[in-house]
């Protein structure tokens, strides 16, 4: 299976994009990992996952970012920001678990 990213056709770490379509679709814990499995074929690596988890709040940062933008041009996203600013903080802090990366 290959995922390609049409949308903004980046040239982007192919993390980035199985980043988004988990957020995106609103997988849960156990699709994910269903979807992981298939997707490296049951060997996804240490590195892959922190690759993987750092590409999330990446996401979730820049759309935290976005929708702030928006908003202050007028537009009104209700908690969309907060919502994904909270889950880039709480993944941030799984990375830092995963890696154990000390945050201060």
């Amino acid at each position: 299976m290959y995922l390609v990213d049409w949308e903004f056709s980046g040239m982007n770490d192919p993390l980035w994009d199985l980043a988004a379509y988990i957020i995106e679709a609103g997988l849960s814990l156990s699709e994910e990992e269903l979807f992981l499995d298939s997707y490296f074929q049951e060997n996804m690596t240490q590195a892959n996952r922190e690759q993987l988890l750092i590409n999330k709040i990446f996401l979730d940062f820049l759309w935290t970012i976005w929708a702030l933008m928006k908003e202050a041009g007028g537009e009104d996203f209700g908690s969309y920001a907060l919502n994904r600013f909270n889950r880039a903080k709480n993944n941030l802090q799984q990375y830092a678990k995963l890696t154990e990366i000390v945050l201060r």
